[in-house]
């Protein structure tokens, strides 16, 4: 979540799935600031776990790999 907000660009936003671990938001006087929306909610975990852990488990699908899209840094290049 921190590194979320930190590479969150102003007016950018960051979503979370799953219940948060904490009370309070890490880095939220920046995002404040930043105009960084926060949103999040539940994950129905249940409700897709018999039809996606075969998959996980045969290794037709990498839960691991959240990330899918490589963005240019900050100012261009």
């Amino acid at each position: 979540m921190l590194t979320a907000l930190n590479i969150a660009r102003p007016g950018g936003a960051v979503g979370r799935v799953g219940g948060p671990q904490t009370e309070t938001i890490p880095a939220s006087r920046p995002a404040f600031y930043n105009n960084v929306t926060v949103s999040g909610g539940p994950a129905p975990v249940r409700a897709y776990i018999d039809e996606l852990l075969p998959d996980v488990l045969d290794g037709r699908i990498e839960p691991g790999r959240v990330f899918d899209r490589v963005l240019a840094p900050r100012g261009g290049a």
